[in-house]
């Protein structure tokens, strides 16, 4: 039965079963049913190309882009994607969200993926 349910060599049987055993033992009891969990791990080695075929990011539209409002940095803040800070009264550009980013930063996000790098609101198509 070891040998089907485990595919366990029938030479290994006997190790199991006295583990068991001792374990029973161990317990302290002589007469108590034994409940054994057996449990098979198994390794799968996936293909990560298959993975990313599967899921492709879609870009904004050109027009999309094109129509981001552009306006004057007046707080202290930082780019989240370059992770530098604006400086006060540079130009920067909003998203739909209201979340701000340098221009060419967010521009070059957004020709990847169509979602606010911060909150993942969609641009409109």
């Amino acid at each position: 039965m070891l040998s089907v349910m485990l595919k366990l060599p029938e030479e290994k049987h006997g190790d199991l079963l006295r583990e068991i055993a001792t374990v029973a033992r161990c317990a302290g009891a002589s007469r108590m049913p034994i409940v054994v969990n057996i449990k098979k791990e198994y390794t799968i080695v996936l293909d990560t190309t298959e993975i990313y075929d599967e899921v492709k990011p879609v870009p904004a539209s050109k027009s999309s882009i094109e129509a981001l409002e552009k306006v004057s940095s007046n707080a202290d803040g930082e780019c989240i994607i370059c992770m530098q800070e604006f400086q006060i009264g540079s130009e920067v550009t909003r998203m739909p969200c209201s979340h701000v980013y340098h221009g060419d930063c967010v521009v070059k996000w957004l020709k990847t993926s169509h979602f606010c790098p911060l909150c993942r609101y969609p641009m409109p198509q």
